[in-house]
């Protein structure tokens, strides 16, 4: 039996992922942070950089490698990890060489799509090994009409070893939905982002500025602009 190359394991790695992105991409904002739009911003050196070892160094562990990213609304955690995915493109985390980062803002996704939208991610990522996948406005995807809840399988996501996840949400969202659950506590580790400094939020707000709504997608041969609302298509 004849072994696969090197080579063809990462071309294979690589398909999968953009397959992984393009299904995604149709039905919510989707963002390659591993392969930002020309005329990225340049983030301030000195902002969050106690929460950006930390993160690193906890998408490493085998256990509670999830992470939660928490904070006040404005206090730049979309932005931190976008300087993550730019720095480890850069080499400067090996142990994190070789990850993809991707953004989801599932941020306005209701209670009524909430199931269907976290089942097409989980099934686009099924197979796609080697992704940080950064799910912003985690907190939306947690309630279902009538009471319900996406916990269960919320939980199966964060049991994965092979896939990595950054869920962005409030300090308070964390408490009402992570904080008093004791089977997802041992999952993930929350980083807490502390409010910056006046010259550290002008830089978060100069980079913000920078962000277009559409998102200049860098796959092979693809130039598209996406863009959604984050609703699921009817």
């Amino acid at each position: 039996m004849q072994h696969q190359s090197t080579a063809g394991v990462a071309l294979n790695a690589e398909l999968r992922s953009q397959a992984a992105f393009r299904q995604l991409q149709a039905v919510l904002p989707v963002e390659d942070l591993s392969r930002p739009a020309d005329g990225e911003p340049t983030f301030d050196p000195a902002f969050g950089q106690a929460s950006l070892h930390e993160i690193a160094r906890a998408l490493c562990r085998q256990r509670k490698g999830q992470v939660i990213l928490t904070g006040d609304r404005g206090v730049g955690k979309s932005t931190l990890v976008r300087r993550l995915a730019a720095e480890v493109a850069r080499g400067e985390f090996p142990r994190l060489a070789g990850r993809r980062f991707v953004r989801i803002d599932v941020s306005n996704v209701g209670p009524e799509d909430s199931r269907a939208c976290l089942e097409v991610i989980v099934a686009s990522l099924a197979e796609a090994g080697d992704l940080v996948v950064c799910l912003d406005g985690l907190s939306a995807l947690f309630p279902r009409p009538n009471g319900g809840s996406n916990k269960p399988l919320l939980r199966t996501q964060f049991q994965r070893t092979d896939l990595r996840i950054i869920g962005v949400m409030t300090d308070w969202e964390y408490a009402e939905q992570i904080g008093s659950d004791a089977q997802m506590l041992p999952l993930v580790t929350r980083v807490r982002l502390e409010e910056p400094r006046d010259e550290e939020a002008l830089a978060i707000t100069r980079c913000a500025a920078q962000l277009s709504v559409c998102v200049l997608t860098k796959w092979p041969g693809d130039d598209r602009m996406s863009k959604c609302d984050g609703r699921l298509p009817s």
